[in-house]
């Protein structure tokens, strides 16, 4: 097996820096086929879509790790052929020449019969199988062979049929929120010292001013104070806790996206769009697009897998896993992409 054991050192090491760059590419795909499809902003679209790096990948089922039993499995909901997935990954990427790997990964789903757009969040610590490198953590899978591996380990292990996927890097969450105003969220009292505490560092690594949070209860955070709060892991919950700040964040910057005007959204989107690197064709995200326009979907439902009820923690070989019940697991994943369970 192709184990690399230095790799995997310096990929826990980072472990401190990687959440807040989180869902951004969501934002990349709602927030510019909004644009595209709003009246007259066809032409601003094509153009914005340039920006972003489109990247081919293999895309046979064997290199996607989509297999027959797979599609087999899916084609019994009824409205499997009306889904759209796309995975998106957040990646901690420092320089051109690394790879990254990511740190949050989430499925977009469109879903134009139940008028639902739903965000699946695939916990980064799974324990899974990698193809040439053994059982591993999930999130290690894109950087051991970027988007492609990461694909097929997903598709592997729970056995889907996803081909598109979105990426996107750190930088650009501070931006994207101060470009919208910045983004309401609930401080409890006993976060204030460390959402200080990342909002420092974040300001620090950035290069950026920064202001402190004095107050616990719900206010508008700017684009480094909010990613300070999307950092947070040792108050709460650890990571489950993490992903709901997370959300909050997510869930934050597309109510402000919402709200704008068809003037104001070109500047928001063209940030998005510098930051993204994709498989998705102009074409594909215009159907992604219409999809949600036609359909009239508001509603957002979110959730975690695996459950809690279907896995635990373990520590093996000194590491931290999250070991799941593949069966358990991949049913409730299916019921609630392709039926709305």
């Amino acid at each position: 097996m192709k184990r690399n054991s230095d790799q995997e050192l310096s990929l826990e090491s980072n472990r401190t820096n990687r959440s807040y760059r989180l869902l951004i590419k969501i934002l990349v795909i709602i927030g510019i086929t909004i644009l595209a499809l709003a009246g007259g902003a066809y032409w601003y679209f094509l153009q914005t879509y340039d920006e972003i790096e489109y990247m081919e990948i293999p895309e046979t089922d064997e290199d996607l790790g989509i297999t027959e039993e797979t599609e087999n499995e899916i084609n019994i909901f009824e409205n499997n052929k009306s889904i759209i997935n796309v995975l998106l990954f957040g990646i901690d990427k420092r320089s051109d020449e690394e790879t990254g790997r990511s740190d949050s990964i989430m499925i977009l789903t469109i879903d134009p019969v139940n008028n639902k757009i739903k965000l699946s969040s695939l916990m980064r610590d799974t324990r899974v199988s990698i193809k040439d490198y053994g059982d591993n953590k999930l999130g290690h899978a894109y950087a051991y062979g970027g988007p492609e591996l990461a694909i097929h380990t997903i598709n592997k292990n729970f056995r889907l049929n996803i081909r598109h996927y979105a990426s996107i890097n750190y930088g650009g969450l501070i931006n994207i929120i101060d470009s919208v105003g910045g983004i309401y969220a609930n401080v409890k009292e006993d976060e204030i010292d460390m959402v200080n505490k990342y909002t420092n560092d974040t300001a620090y690594v950035e290069g950026l001013n920064f202001s402190l949070i004095t107050k616990s209860g719900y206010q508008l955070l700017d684009g480094v104070q909010a990613v300070g709060y999307s950092r947070i892991r040792k108050v709460g919950d650890g990571d489950y806790e993490r992903t709901e700040r997370q959300r909050t964040v997510l869930s934050g910057i597309i109510r402000k996206l919402t709200d704008l005007s068809v003037i104001e959204l070109p500047g928001v989107i063209r940030r998005l769009a510098s930051n993204v690197e994709t498989n998705i064709t102009s074409s594909y995200m215009l159907k992604v697009g219409s999809s949600i326009l036609n359909a009239g979907i508001s509603d957002i439902s979110q959730s975690r897998f695996p459950t809690d009820d279907h896995s635990y923690g373990e520590m093996i070989n000194g590491s931290w896993f999250l070991v799941f019940d593949e069966y358990d697991t991949v049913d409730e994943l299916h019921n609630f992409i392709f039926s709305d369970q």
